[in-house]
């Protein structure tokens, strides 16, 4: 939260308009600093569960105010790529003009199981 805290205002209006629903805020009850956190807080521990992408380069997750607002498909458009210090979006096939982009919070092993066990995994994000 700290860390958060250093950001220009812009930058945390931009995170903080991320999707983030009340349900994921409550059942962090139990995450370590929730309770102590205000509420504004516990929307922001929620906002940066539900939005952050796992880095590859290096252990952790991130959050982009731009990329984490791809949304979910088990046929995604495109795929998060990271290069050096560089994170961003390829596509995967021809996008049409209009048509959302999309990637897969799952991995690829996860998108070959049956649609029951993907939609567990994807509970995660609060998909129903």
């Amino acid at each position: 939260i700290a860390a958060f805290e250093e950001l220009p205002k812009s930058n945390q209006d931009a995170i903080g308009s991320l999707f983030c629903p009340e349900g994921l805020v409550q059942s962090l009850k139990n995450s370590q600093g929730y309770l102590e956190a205000s509420p504004e807080q516990q929307k922001l521990l929620g906002t940066l569960k539900l939005n952050s992408v796992q880095l590859r380069s290096a252990p952790g997750a991130g959050v982009f105010v731009t990329l984490s607002r791809a949304s979910h498909s088990c046929r995604p458009s495109s795929c998060f790529f990271f290069h050096e210090d560089m994170c961003g979006l390829k596509a995967l096939r021809p996008i049409q003009k209009g048509e959302e982009v999309t990637v897969a919070y799952i991995s690829d092993e996860h998108l070959l199981l049956p649609i029951p066990q993907r939609r567990a995994l994807l509970q995660a994000w609060q998909f129903e």
